[in-house]
């Protein structure tokens, strides 16, 4: 049987998809990192001895038009230490701008484990009676993304993504990210255009006007 919270995440899927299906059906899609090809994955996502990156599947869908994009990011294993992330989106005007974005929700504390006890000012088993109860009523802040870029600069260097929480110093810019963690992210084509580039005078003819 459903949870009620679990019933309306899952209302707010269907809502989200519904607003995403007139366009992406006839979307184009890219895989822009393979996890399959990560060095030490053998299908249960265990990285390499040496250290080689954990698998992460990334997935975008743009639209016909280039006006509209999602991306999903998904890690199968969480790393031991945060790493500097960006997530790229190929198939965008290049002159185009995009605002890159997800909402903030609410992180669910039965998620940190043993951890919650860095934070709460009384202590919990995890999995416990009191961590159950608190975890109804007690949600600590998710991070959200919002940056405008250049559809170039989106596909070759990618939109920075807040830090994954690596045991301490959580806040509205840090990303609660587990195993089997995944994100969404809304990419929307704005009005504005990247402006034009300044007209460059010849070195002769600007010495000539500051003379004059």
């Amino acid at each position: 049987m459903l949870s009620g919270e679990e019933r309306k995440e899952i209302s707010e899927q269907i809502a989200l998809y519904k607003q995403l299906r007139t366009w992406l059906h006839g979307a184009a899609y890219y895989r822009t990192e393979n996890g399959f090809a990560a060095p030490g994955f053998a299908g249960g996502g265990v990285c390499a001895a040496d250290g080689a990156a954990l698998p992460r599947f990334r997935w975008c869908a743009v639209s016909a038009d280039g006006s509209h994009a999602v991306g999903v990011d998904l890690q199968v294993l969480a790393g031991v230490t945060g790493r500097a992330e960006a997530f790229r989106v190929p198939g965008l005007a290049p002159e185009a701008l995009y605002r890159f974005s997800r909402a903030a929700k609410p992180v669910d504390i039965r998620l940190f484990g043993s951890l919650v006890n860095t934070m709460s000012p009384v202590r919990m088993k995890p999995g416990g009676v009191l961590h159950n109860v608190a975890a109804q009523f007690v949600h600590l802040p998710g991070e959200s993304e919002d940056a405008v870029l250049s559809g170039a600069a989106l596909r070759h260097i990618g939109a920075a993504l807040c830090p994954a929480y690596c045991g301490t110093g959580l806040n509205e810019g840090v990303k609660v990210f587990p195993d089997f963690a995944v994100r969404l992210y809304r990419i929307e084509r704005q009005d504005a255009a990247l402006p034009a580039a300044p007209e460059i005078a010849d070195a002769e003819t600007a010495g000539d006007e500051s003379v004059s």
